[in-house]
């Protein structure tokens, strides 16, 4: 269950390039993002179209100017992620913790949590404001 996940094991990654070289077959895995930002250096956004983030871990980390297109994030860590100006097109969502991430103008469907939390014993790990 997402809430009882709160680490993982991978390989530790110090910056965005060295991140985008991880990829392996459209997947992102095992990783421990390090950095305390995660966009482009450039106006433009970063785009991920398709891709897997399995057991990725963003833990603090400020996620900006991103765009999310058809993407799946499975046993991730967004704990303590703020995630601003970013697009979920598509996306889902499956035993990622999303403890105490703040998310600031941004396009995400709700439903892409649908399949990640057990509304027993995840209830308040998630909150959309209704404004």
């Amino acid at each position: 269950m997402s809430a009882n996940r709160f680490s993982i094991d991978g390989s530790r990654i110090d910056s965005l390039s060295e991140f985008l070289r991880a990829e392996n077959d459209n997947c992102f895995r095992d990783i421990l993002y390090y950095p305390k930002e995660f966009m482009n250096s450039e106006d433009k956004p970063l785009v991920f179209k398709e891709k897997k983030f399995n057991s990725v871990s963003f833990k603090d980390t400020v996620l900006k100017n991103i765009r999310f297109i058809g993407c799946e994030f499975k046993n991730c860590l967004l704990i303590g992620s703020k995630v601003v100006d970013c697009e979920f097109i598509d996306c889902t969502f499956f035993d990622t913790n999303t403890s105490k991430m703040k998310i600031s103008n941004c396009l995400i469907d709700p439903l892409s949590f649908e399949n990640n939390f057990d509304l027993n014993d995840d209830a308040n790990i998630v909150t959309f404001p209704l404004n």
